[in-house]
Formats: structure tokens, sequence, C-alpha cells
């Protein structure tokens, strides 16, 4: 398969849950099941929205397992992330393990160096990123996963201490790498982003996962997919709005970012807990539960979003 060719809606499959957080892997097919049936063909098991941050290996690798023989069913694409345990060498082992369960494609994000150090109290002169110092790190970095993985890889561009992703002339030496074929970018700094897409989006997958006020402009630069939690319980917003912005058909983009501010404000307040709540509405979950610290429902917010989401359906 051409990763590069990918485009469309990137769905991240959500962190699933027993009443006593163990993994609801019934759930888990429910779900990616259901999505198919809607018309979804791209998932991505990622750090953040699929919770891996707070999963130990073994159940990141259940999970892949699970969810890469979905790959079986054509036109099926499955993106997964490997963390590791902080080595490079850990975080390889775990890519080779998921790739020898079938997934399409890996999405890499390089452990970051430790940029700030103090002695007496003072910082050290060369802490901060830099790079001259540091951009060969992770060109060498996406060099040894190239050389230890035959599996298309997608470099994932998270910003850094200066608060933009990595140099360009650094991101130019990781794309050049045959096996790297993608680019999740992960810095909402506008100057970057343009120049990310207007550079790559030509010869790799380039997405982001900004929601949908941000990526009407990174689709204006070049975007060729997007990662979006909303279809976790909107599947055909979604695939409108992706195609309303291939066609340069805006007025629809635009209808459509209007018509969810109300229940966006809501899953704002809540965070992951607010799009599982509208998933165990909807009864595609059992629960609301997600493992992020803090993220609760009170019976006064979940009444809140259940008011929100039958308000959008009218609006469908």
């Amino acid at each position: 398969m051409n990763i590069e060719k990918v485009k469309g809606n990137i769905v991240p499959i959500p962190g699933m849950y027993n009443h006593d957080f163990s993994l609801n892997l019934e759930s888990y097919k429910k779900f990616i099941e259901n999505k198919i049936s809607d018309g979804d063909r791209i998932f991505y098991l990622g750090k953040s929205a699929s919770e891996f941050h707070y999963m130990d290996l073994g159940e990141r690798l259940k999970i892949t397992k699970l969810i890469a023989k979905y790959t079986e069913i054509s036109g099926v694409v499955v993106l997964s992330q490997p963390l590791g345990s902080g080595s490079i060498k850990s975080q390889i082992e775990e890519a080779k393990q998921m790739s020898d369960y079938g997934v399409n494609a890996l999405v890499i994000l390089p452990t970051e160096p430790v940029l700030s150090g103090k002695f007496i109290s003072s910082h050290y002169a060369k802490s901060g990123f830099s790079g001259e110092k540091h951009g060969g790190y992770y060109v060498e970095y996406m060099e040894k996963f190239s050389q230890n993985l035959n599996v298309p890889l997608i470099f994932h561009d998270k910003q850094l201490s200066n608060n933009i992703g990595l140099p360009i002339e650094y991101l130019d030496l990781i794309t050049q790498l045959d096996s790297v074929k993608g680019i999740k970018a992960h810095t909402t700094d506008p100057y970057s982003l343009r120049k990310l897409y207007k550079r790559y989006s030509n010869s790799h997958l380039c997405f982001d996962g900004f929601g949908k006020t941000v990526q009407f402009w990174s689709f204006e630069w070049g975007a060729t997919a997007r990662h979006s939690c909303w279809s976790w319980f909107d599947s055909r917003s979604d695939q409108e709005f992706y195609f309303s912005l291939t066609k340069a058909d805006f007025k629809t983009a635009l209808d459509i970012i209007e018509r969810e501010w109300g229940l966006a404000k809501e899953i704002i307040k809540t965070g992951f807990a607010g799009y599982k709540e509208i998933m165990r509405i909807i009864n595609l979950s059992e629960n609301n539960l997600t493992r992020v610290p803090g993220l609760t429902i009170s019976v006064e917010e979940s009444n809140r979003i259940s008011a929100a989401y039958h308000n959008y359906k009218k609006l469908l």
C-alpha cells in the first residue's frame, strides 16, 4: 500500500474500558465495525486519543493486534504509534511487534532529549532546543527505525521548546529516507504549518489533529488527510467536511463548523470523557471512562452534553 497516497479522515481508536478500567475488547470491536459500516477507512492507534500513553506495553500490543486484523477488509488502513519505555531500542521492539500484527504504517515520535538543566539554580548555557545541536538527533533516530523496520513510517513532528516543530532542513533529511512516507504535524504555528504542507504534501501523507477551524486552513495549504475524534459519534459530518474542502466548497465547510459550536463548547469543558459520554448516549460505548487523570463527568455535565448533542442532531 502506498501510504503517501492515503487521503481522507483518520479516525483515532478511543481507549475503551470496563468499569474497573481494564480493556473492554468487545467495545473495541463494536466501535471499529460501526465506523467501517459508516464509511470510515483509516484508523489510528495513538499516544493521546487512544490513551496509549496510559497503557502498558501488553495492553498497547493487545489492542494493536485486535485492530490490525481489520486491515484484511479491502481499503481499511491502520496506523499505530509505538511508544517504548523511553529508549529507542524498546520503541523499535514495540514497533516490530506492531508491524508483525499487520498495521500499514507506524507513527514515530522520537523520545525528546532533555532540553533544560540547572546547576546551582542557574540554567546551563547550552539548555534549550537548537537545530544545530539537536536536529541531527532526530534524523539519526528516524534512520535507525528505517534500518530496523520494513514498514512505512510517519514522522510525528511534535512542537519543541521553541514552540514550533523541527527546522525544515532536518525535516528535509527525514522525508528523504525511503521508509518515511508521511508527517503528522503537531504545531499550531500557522507559518510553520503552512510551510510544512506546501513543501511535503505532494510527496507524503500530511495531516494534523487540530480540529476543523485550523484544518480549514491546513487543507488550503495542502494537507492530504485529517485526524478527528468527532467521527467517534458523527462520521458523516466529518466526511462531509473533508469532501467540502477537497472540492473548495468553503461555504459548506464553514456551515459545518458553525453548527458544531454548541456541542463543541461542552466537549471542550469535559475532554475525552465528553466525547465518550456522547458515545455512551448513542450506545457505542458502555461508559464514559478515560484513564486521563482528572477527566470525569458530573451528572450536571452529563445532562448538558446530552442536551447539546440532541440539539446538534436537530441541525443535521
